[in-house]
């Protein structure tokens, strides 16, 4: 599980996004969902010496009320680690997620493996992805398949009412900042406002660090 220069610590970035009020089914897992829509996960960097991938750290993070985890990973280890650590997480009932970019070499071996995967597609040129977007759908073999993006109209057209047009895409997380969301509650209501008029599929990530080059964290984010 090498690093990535855009990867993230455990407690500095969650993520939110409200489902279809139903059960999502995949071959290898069920995605929780819950009466008010709200599922909560949070991105985790391997590198980072305070995470650890085991049942114990996983069974934690469940405990504190994570729904979801984003492990990040490039390509070592595939597909045995992967298959081990998501074990973990199958165990103590949280969803996992491979959490993957664009460069991240044997992408589509992962994604043969049937398991969740999230991209982080932080690009200011969306257009030029959509290629690589039907080449990735092409390739899902089961799990949900999600993309990560930046703030649509704050960093440019993210072509969001096509990327929810795809069928193979479950959900698109935007990424927000805390500048301008300090709560649970208010990356909520934002979501409640706008997924109707993406399908249902808009989520949110809260960046809750300064930057790549300082990752303390910003803020303390409260309430559900």
């Amino acid at each position: 599980f090498p690093s990535h220069d855009t990867v993230t610590t455990a407690t500095e970035t969650t993520s939110t996004h409200t489902s279809k009020n139903e059960t999502t089914e995949t071959a290898t897992e069920t995605v929780k969902t819950e009466e008010d829509g709200l599922i909560l996960g949070s991105y985790l960097n391997p590198n980072d010496s305070t995470v650890k991938l085991t049942e114990d750290y996983f069974k934690t993070l469940k405990n504190i009320g994570y729904d979801e985890i984003y492990v990040g990973i490039s390509s070592s280890d595939v597909p045995s680690k992967l298959k081990e650590v998501k074990a973990f997480a199958d165990k103590v009932g949280v969803a996992f997620h491979a959490w993957v970019w664009p460069t991240t070499t044997k992408l589509k071996d992962i994604m043969q493996l049937g398991i969740n995967v999230h991209i982080d597609l932080e690009t200011y040129n969306m257009a030029d992805y959509i290629d690589d977007i039907k080449e990735w759908v092409s390739w899902k073999n089961g799990g949900l398949l999600s993309l990560c993006i930046k703030p649509d109209g704050w960093d440019g057209d993210q072509k969001v009412s096509q990327l929810v047009a795809f069928d193979g895409i479950d959900f698109i997380a935007q990424m927000e900042y805390t500048d301008f969301f300090s709560t649970i509650d208010s990356l909520n209501n934002y979501l409640a406002l706008y997924n109707p008029k993406f399908n249902g599929k808009l989520a949110s990530s809260l960046s809750t660090y300064w930057s790549d080059s300082n990752t303390s964290a910003k803020t303390i984010v409260t309430g559900k």
